[in-house]
């Protein structure tokens, strides 16, 4: 008689939280980084750009995003645009 298969259960991940840290919604990270939730939703999928957590297993979990985080893409994307405007800056060559 063959074995019998025996099936594979995952603990879920416990993602703790510290104390005092800020959680935003979607719509709220949406709105301090001036980008539609959608946006967020598609980056979610694509597996990039801010990290996020969720509540719950389903497809209807709740999903959250710390506040520093949200801050600190903001803070990266200044910084980098702040780089590309001194680039283009020194692209003319003196020319008017």
């Amino acid at each position: 008689m063959p074995a019998k298969k025996s099936s594979i259960h995952t603990t879920p991940k416990t993602i703790t939280v510290a104390p005092g840290t800020k959680l935003l919604t979607t719509e709220e990270a949406a709105e301090m980084i001036g980008r539609p939730p959608a946006t967020l939703v598609y980056w979610r999928y694509q597996g990039i750009h801010l990290p996020f957590l969720k509540a719950g297993k389903t497809k209807c979990a709740r999903v959250f995003y710390r506040q520093s985080d949200v801050e600190e893409y903001l803070r990266r994307s200044n910084e980098l645009v702040e780089h590309q405007v001194e680039g283009k800056e020194g692209d003319n060559d003196g020319i008017k």
